[in-house]
């Protein structure tokens, strides 16, 4: 499985959150592929393995959130340039 990027909006797939979704916005340990997750819907941020964690189907998402997480994720690579 590839490894999710930051601004990536997936699905959870296991444990009691299992259906909800979100996008990453911290990679621990690329190496453990450790990922925050921002839940869709609330301001909490939950850690979840790759392992837990698939892609988003894009038809699915609404074509204004697919433009602002392209948007965020540019924005978050400029900051990291930046730096």
């Amino acid at each position: 499985m590839d490894k999710f990027k930051i601004g990536t909006r997936v699905n959870i797939v296991i444990g009691d959150m299992k259906g909800l979704a979100g996008v990453i916005t911290e990679s621990d340990d690329i190496t453990k592929t450790v990922y925050h997750v921002k839940i869709d819907g609330g301001k909490e941020e939950k850690i979840f393995l790759e392992h837990d964690l698939d892609y988003e189907n894009i038809l699915d998402t609404p074509i204004d959130e697919l433009i602002n997480s392209q948007i965020c994720e540019r924005e978050m690579k400029m900051t990291a340039l930046l730096k």
